[in-house]
């Protein structure tokens, strides 16, 4: 029950207001893609979520690998670790 009330807070405060933004002004982006394929709202707001979840995981096993990486090797440790850019 918790999740569908999560999933509803999504959709009603974040991908409703989305779509209805980018049906007034497309972007260059996923919204208005799946818009322009008339795509109803359920495959939007599935695509929001499988984007959302991918960036996380992402997230989550990029920052460990760099600092595995950086503990093993001086060289990009202290790239990392410098204040050049």
């Amino acid at each position: 029950l918790w999740n569908n009330w999560l999933m509803l807070k999504f959709w009603w405060f974040d991908v409703r207001p989305a779509i209805a933004a980018r049906r007034a002004k497309p972007k260059f982006d996923v919204i208005s893609h799946l818009i322009a394929k008339k795509r109803n709202a359920i495959s939007i707001v599935a695509e929001c979520v499988t984007y959302g979840a991918a960036g996380q995981a992402t997230t989550r096993e990029l920052i460990p690998t760099v600092a595995w990486h950086c503990l093993r090797r001086a060289d990009l440790r202290a790239v990392m670790i410098s204040d050049d850019y």
